[in-house]
């Protein structure tokens, strides 16, 4: 016996539904039809392309004000350095951090969700699930980093020199902590989340996989000498503007059906 086929509202193979014009799509009895859904689909491509490009901005700004002062750093040259900023300057070099990292946070959910190819949708998720670590070690560098550091530097700057080797110390264990979770930003938010972003776009093949090499750039082992981290942490950047952008010009174009949604509206 056939299979019977009803459409999404119940009604039979041949009964035209008002205002359809005609018969509905046919789908399997039991199976459940899926909503094809453009727009929520081009509202989630709008989000990550905005977050994409506004987040690659923060990062940008924020590291090319931050110049990387706090990896390896000694204690006295970097007081000297920030007591000389406004006491707002570094607090705000380090909301742009964050900020940037929520960002691209929220870029990567809709990357993967973009992605229709299983593989590479499951790739792109575990791109969000690294880069989500990444971030909230990222906001907890950025957090101690832009509240106990500019105290620290005020306090020398008008503190007797006899006072301030207790002021070293502190800021001695300010940039140990720092020193650990910056290792952990390098890896699992500049690294590891790009190599697996890179990766989902090329099996995908939705966007022009030159641009995953952009996400292959950069993977800390311990084997780059520190100054190649900011041209790195740009062209990483770089690299999640430009998916940004072409996420733009894609949420534009109609979604075309799967294989299996396909066979689903054969009558």
């Amino acid at each position: 016996m056939d299979a019977k086929f009803v459409d999404a509202t119940g009604a039979s193979p041949t009964e035209p539904t008002a205002g359809s014009g005609g018969a509905r799509p046919r789908v399997p009895e039991g199976a459940t039809p899926k909503t094809d859904g453009p727009p929520p689909r081009r509202v989630l491509l709008r989000i990550g392309e905005g977050a994409a490009v506004l987040g690659a901005a923060l990062s940008v700004a924020a590291g090319a004000a931050f110049g990387n002062r706090t990896a390896g750093a000694e204690a006295v040259p970097l007081l000297d350095y920030l007591a000389a900023l406004p006491i707002w300057s570094w607090p705000a070099v380090q909301l742009g951090f964050a900020a940037g990292a929520v960002l691209w946070l929220a870029a990567f959910v809709a990357l993967a969700e973009a992605l229709e190819d299983g593989l590479a949708r499951d790739i792109g998720r575990l791109a969000v699930a690294a880069i989500a670590v990444g971030a909230a070690v990222h906001l907890v560098d950025s957090v101690v980093s832009g509240g106990a550091l500019p105290p620290l530097a005020h306090a020398w700057a008008v503190t007797p020199a006899a006072a301030r080797p207790v002021l070293v110390q502190q800021a001695d264990t300010v940039l140990a902590v720092l020193g650990a979770t910056w290792a952990g930003v390098v890896t699992f938010f500049h690294g590891v989340p790009f190599v697996l972003a890179g990766s989902a776009v090329v099996v995908s093949r939705v966007y022009p996989g030159s641009f995953a090499a952009g996400g292959l750039m950069f993977l800390d082992l311990g084997l780059l000498p520190p100054w190649l981290f900011i041209p790195f942490a740009v062209a990483v950047s770089l690299w999640t503007a430009a998916m940004g952008f072409l996420m733009w010009l894609r949420s534009g174009r109609p979604r075309l059906a799967s294989p299996t949604e396909a066979l689903n509206r054969v009558p």
